[in-house]
């Protein structure tokens, strides 16, 4: 039977934007780049592994920053989900993911905000919730949330 720290940690992002006007609202996905080892064209969530010490919400805004240059603050997670995945793909390892849903102020971000993409992506994109979940190729760590934030 598998225990808990059988399970690296990761975690990341649902960012979702609205426009404040009832124009629905918009998550974030990024592509990977060519340059990275693994997954290269895959859509993912913005993400990471969290480090000795530090708590999942905190690595989820941090990864958040670091990858697309958007800041947020731990108050504006509105929801929060978790999910073991089995070794996948290239990776030997079972992860324990936590994913954070947070709110970009619409005040702030008066139109689709801009992303600054770190090396790990090399495109971006805004899309529906619904439309968001048909994009491919999308990990199955971000299928998996979207599909839980959708019920």
């Amino acid at each position: 039977m598998d225990h808990i720290s059988d399970y690296r940690p990761a975690a990341g992002t649902l960012a979702i934007w609205n426009d404040g006007l009832g124009g629905g609202e918009y998550i974030l996905l990024l592509r990977r780049s060519t340059k990275e080892t693994s997954f290269h064209g895959l859509w993912e969530l913005p993400g990471g592994k969290v480090e000795n010490g530090d708590n999942p919400l905190n690595t989820a805004i941090t990864e958040l920053f670091e990858e697309t240059g958007l800041k947020v603050k731990p108050e504006s997670a509105i929801d929060s989900r978790h999910g073991f995945f089995a070794p996948h793909r290239d990776h030997d390892m079972k992860k324990i993911y936590y994913a954070f849903l947070v709110s970009l102020d619409p005040f702030e971000h008066p139109s689709f905000p801009t992303v600054k993409l770190s090396e790990e992506h090399d495109d971006y994109v805004w899309l529906p919730m619904e439309k968001a979940i048909q994009i491919e190729p999308l990990s199955h760590h971000a299928h998996y949330f979207l599909t839980e934030m959708l019920k």
